[in-house]
């Protein structure tokens, strides 16, 4: 049972966000008012990584030759920002996979090239030698949706969160 102080706090609060809120008195109330799905380039992309760790579950997606003709397993995915590339660990229940992704411009290191793009709303990396692509999503301050897509399959797809204080500097990559 709540109080009577405990029910004004809610509506004290409650007031208050409606008077912050503009949209608030037709009834839309956003869940997060601080999005960052827009980067105007990759400096800004990396100031919104601040050199974080993120982690998260995701789901495997890959066709099969026979029954079941789709795997779908879950998995975690670890995101971190390290000496100027990115680098994605993926662990399974029966086996880990790691992505490197550098940030420079596009390589060349044989005939298939490495393509990197920073479009307004995520970041996208084709690896040409490996065949395979990276997406990244950022959502808001603490989530980024990643997407790793391979010849094989659906490598990984799922929302990563920042991790915060101390959890951040004991959890190692891989």
């Amino acid at each position: 049972m709540i109080s009577s102080y405990s029910k004004k706090r809610i509506e004290s609060k409650r007031k208050k966000s409606f008077q912050q809120n503009p949209f608030a008195k037709i009834g839309i109330i956003p869940v997060n008012p601080v999005f960052y799905n827009y980067f105007s380039g990759l400096e800004e992309f990396l100031s919104y990584l601040k050199n974080d760790r993120f982690v998260g579950p995701g789901i495997i997606s890959i066709p099969a030759q026979k029954e079941p003709y789709l795997s779908e397993t879950n998995c975690k995915a670890k995101l971190e920002w390290k000496r100027g590339e990115l680098i994605v660990f993926l662990e399974g229940k029966k086996n880990s996979k790691s992505f490197l992704i550098p940030l420079n411009s596009t390589d060349t290191n044989g005939k298939k090239r490495n393509k990197l793009e920073f479009l307004p709303d995520f970041f996208h990396f084709q690896n040409g030698e490996d065949e395979f692509s990276v997406r990244l999503q950022p959502l808001d301050l603490k989530r980024i949706h990643l997407q790793i897509n391979s010849k094989v399959g659906l490598e990984f797809s799922g929302i990563l969160i920042r991790l915060s204080g101390w959890k951040k500097w004991f959890l190692s990559l891989s």
